[in-house]
């Protein structure tokens, strides 16, 4: 299942399971999407893997990168001034450590200078040592102490008054990386120039630094981190137009981030036969980053977000950012030459504490980085959104974490972080002031009280205007949800591929996860034509197969879930989806980007299959119980769609059943309405107080599809 948005969750994922294995049945791919990965950096810190966007679990200034190779880097603070001397950039590839499985060993390859016995890094385990260089390993636990003993180097530095980063972090360590990535090359085929840095800290002094350097005639011609020591880096490259950016970081004694300028070249050309110096000087980043709002705010997180396009339509992005009130100033740099330049700048800031619970989320958007970023927010520019948080009666906490992410016609094209709040309350309420100046546009998500992640999908927002969000609203059960844009398909053909599947779980307001709580056990089956060609366990949610586009077929899927071994869930513990959809060339609706999917090429978009799909909506409040009578409930049934894009098959009959007694006898409730949207109701008896019953929809379309769906304890009736 591919997505546009690739999502990163660090920390505050406590029971998110992404781990597992399973063979594939006949005709499909061994490949398919897993429910998530949960996985470590090198440097400890907790990295969840999963359709949607990227959260930081906690505004601590992660940097998120992505290279001109297509991997995506999440890299902490300490780590940053490191890059390229002696940590290679590999070891924060989400991309690559996400291929190793949740809670796997990291393995790395270390290099040390010529004479020097190696030695084994603080939570490295050494397996072998040939001559200058050895092979070992990190776990999930010894990744911390490797983090804790960079973050204790960079407080030695600062303690001597030395530039972060600029002392020993393993005596002898030249280079040190992921194992299973080969080193990255500048590409020998082009005519090559030399590049030499020539970094300076504030006061003008030549300092250590990194600096990321990458081609906008063609990023995949060179993507490179040159090391700066004691002011000069050097580097070979390609013979043509570059852009650079350099990040001068600010640290406490116990190695943790304080500030940051950051450094932006939008335009050096490196020519044949000379050296073409370049200052990067941390005075450059003059110009203080601010956001004033209508209402007092507190500052929770800035971050800028820097997209240089290059001239054949890839390109890199580079986001940095800060945490509550620590200083971030940038560079001022014109609009592109080669290429486009994209600058985002966001700002989330909360209510004083005390009174009414309040953010805001905003964000201004440049074909250059202005001289003033000091910007104001005005009433004019805002959309009041109001979100509201359910939860599960039994759920393992009461607060969580609401992140927002801005979205725009360049931010679709490429992965993305979203700014966390500090703590929320869940079940809880907070107004969010959003900004439209940017378009509007946003992605926002959530992890619950369990900490499990669940994402929205891109929203834009009107000036003005007023929205009621909920956020886990039952019964959460399994779908594939209708979205409001293209985005990452989650039952698709491209070419002759297929892949078909599922989101682990779906709210009221389309919110989904592929996480799965600790705990859990499911099972995927799909079928083509009455033969099983996927036989998938626990935690896969879809299959891929190759078959004759041109083909007719009858699809199955059934997916099944069992959460009662699971102490943090009371509601929706078992579900039972079962769905037939009969796929024909004509059924199957072409996408545009920023939509995906597997197979997808030029040639071959992906094309939207027509599955069925329900949005329930219950009465219920905040730890989704009804007090009710007679029950009501809103329902929507359709097909998966992005946008305007998916199956508009009619929807030709729908039936509910409601169980009080775990499934041993069901009663059809009453369902008024048409066209897809109905009003359901049905009765819970005075018997049943206390208890959870269970729902059982059927539909069908006129295409000939089914959707079949029980959910054992849908909801709880108060006692």
């Amino acid at each position: 299942m591919a997505t546009v948005l690739g999502l990163v969750v660090t920390g505050g994922i406590a029971n998110a399971d992404g781990g597992g294995s399973g063979g594939a049945g006949a005709g499909a791919s061994s490949g398919a999407r897993t429910g998530g990965a949960e996985i470590t950096l090198a440097t400890g810190q907790r990295v969840g893997v999963g359709p949607g966007g990227v959260l930081a679990g906690r505004a601590a200034g992660l940097s998120w990168r992505t290279g001109g190779d297509g991997d995506r880097y999440a890299v902490p603070p300490a780590a940053a001034p490191y890059l390229g001397r002696p940590l290679d950039r590999s070891l924060f590839d989400v991309t690559e450590l996400a291929k190793l499985g949740a809670g796997q060993r990291i393995p790395v390859r270390l290099t040390f200078a010529a004479g020097v016995a190696p030695s084994a890094p603080p939570g490295v385990t050494l397996t072998t040592v040939d001559g200058g260089t050895a092979g070992g390993y990190l776990t999930v636990d010894s990744a911390r102490t490797f983090g804790a003993a960079v973050r204790a180097a960079i407080g030695a530095d600062v303690r001597a008054g030395r530039p972060a980063g600029s002392g020993e972090l393993v005596p002898g360590l030249t280079d040190m990386r992921l194992a299973s990535v080969a080193p990255h090359r500048v590409s020998p085929r082009y005519p090559q120039a030399i590049v030499e840095f020539r970094a300076t800290d504030l006061a003008g002094a030549a300092t250590t630094t990194g600096v990321h350097l990458v081609n906008t005639d063609d990023a995949r011609r060179a993507d490179v981190d040159v090391p700066v020591v004691d002011g000069v880096g050097r580097v070979a490259v390609p013979v043509g137009h570059y852009s650079f950016t350099a990040s001068f970081r600010d640290f406490d004694e116990q190695g943790e981030q304080t500030g940051l300028h950051y450094v932006v070249g939008t335009d050096v050309t490196a020519e044949a036969g000379s050296t073409t110096t370049v200052p990067v000087a941390e005075s450059a980043a003059s110009a203080q980053v601010s956001v004033a709002t209508p209402r007092p705010t507190v500052p929770a997180q800035a971050m800028v977000r820097f997209v240089r396009s290059d001239a054949v339509g890839g390109g890199f992005e580079d986001l940095q950012g800060v945490a509550d009130d620590d200083a971030l100033y940038v560079s001022p740099q014109p609009a592109a030459q080669v290429g486009t330049l994209h600058y985002v700048l966001q700002y989330s800031g909360q209510s004083p504490a005390g009174g009414e619970a309040y953010r805001y989320d905003v964000a201004f958007a440049f074909d250059h980085i202005p001289a003033d970023e000091s910007l104001r927010v005005a009433d004019d520019q805002l959309a009041t959104v109001h979100q509201h948080f359910f939860g599960d009666p039994a759920q393992a906490g009461d607060t969580g974490m609401l992140y927002s992410g801005a979205y725009d016609d360049v931010l679709a094209h490429t992965p993305t972080m979203l700014n966390p709040s500090p703590a929320q309350q869940m079940p809880g309420e907070v107004t969010d002031y959003v900004g439209t100046a940017d378009g509007g546009g946003w992605i926002q998500a959530i992890v619950n009280g369990n900490g499990l992640p669940f994402w929205g999908q891109p929203r834009r927002y009107l000036a003005g205007h007023e929205y009621d969000v909920d956020w886990g609203r039952g019964p959460l059960a399994p779908g594939v949800g209708q979205y409001p844009e293209p985005a990452g398909c989650v039952a698709c053909v491209a070419g002759d591929t297929f892949d078909v599947g599922l989101e682990f779980a779906v709210d009221s307001d389309g919110h989904a996860t592929g996480f799965m709580p600790r705990g859990v056990t499911t099972s995927f089956r799909l079928y083509r034509n009455g033969t099983l060609v996927a036989d998938r366990p626990m935690p896969y949610l879809d299959a891929e197969l190759t078959a004759d586009p041109a083909e007719p077929a009858d699809f199955r899927l059934r997916y099944e879930t069992d959460q009662t071994a699971v102490d943090t869930v009371s509601q929706a513990t078992r579900s039972v989806t079962d769905l037939t959809f009969r796929y024909a060339p004509s059924t199957a609706v072409a996408m545009p980007a920023p939509g995906s999917c597997a197979g997808q090429s030029a040639d071959e978009p992906c094309r939207v299959l027509p599955l069925l799909s329900a949005s329930y909506r219950l009465a219920v409040d905040a730890r989704n119980t009804s007090e009710l009578a007679t029950q009501t409930m809103r329902l929507r049934v359709g097909h998966q769609r992005y946008g305007r894009f998916g199956s508009t098959a009619p929807i030709t009959a729908v039936r509910v059943e409601v169980s009080t007694d775990s499934g041993t006898s069901w009663q059809r409730a009453r369902v008024a309405g048409a066209h897809g949207r109905y009003r359901v109701s049905w009765a819970n008896p005075a018997s049943a107080r206390g208890s959870s019953p269970s729902l059982r929809l059927t539909a069908t379309d006129a295409l000939g599809g089914t959707l079949t769906q029980t959910i054992t304890a849908a909801y709880t009736i108060a006692g």
